[in-house]
């Protein structure tokens, strides 16, 4: 039985590294610190698909928000974007980085807003009917310097 909880409490704290189905692996997940009043957050993670077919994370739950999607930045006449998506894909035998400025997921409408430290459990689903439970840290971006001035986020 102490075995038993042992094993439980090592697999709830390892957090960079999930499988599912033995191809699709995700590390260095992660969600960007925010002020306490912030209305949105965004959430990055490297994911690995070491099958020989093409996989697309098509949603993922959080239950301390209200919504949550897939995104993706991109530049539109020398304006960057964030233009929702219906999926992210992960190329065969290969990796889909999910970081600032890029592919990602927006946390929208947090229950209260986690603080750096703070572990959030992530349900991703995929195309293929695999799924994911990925415990995902709270943390500062490891970026300096941000321009919001030439940023829109677009839900169409």
């Amino acid at each position: 039985m102490i075995t038993k909880k042992i094993v439980l409490f090592a697999l709830f704290f390892i957090t960079n590294t999930v499988l599912a189905q033995n191809y699709i692996s995700v590390t260095e997940s992660w969600i960007r610190t925010a002020p306490p009043n912030a209305p949105m957050l965004g959430g990055f993670m490297d994911i690995n698909n070491s099958s020989d077919k093409e996989i697309k994370l098509t949603k993922v739950n959080a239950k301390e928000f209200k919504r949550v999607e897939l995104h993706r930045t991109i530049d539109v006449n020398g304006t960057m974007k964030m233009m929702k998506q219906d999926y992210i894909p992960i190329p065969a035998n290969g990796l889909t980085k999910l970081e600032p400025g890029s592919w990602h997921i927006m946390f929208i409408g947090p229950v209260s807003v986690p603080k750096e430290g703070d572990m959030v459990m992530l349900g991703l689903s995929f195309d293929d009917g695999s799924k994911l439970m990925v415990h995902t840290t709270v943390k500062k971006s490891k970026l300096i310097k941000h321009n919001h001035d030439s940023m829109e986020m677009n839900h169409d």
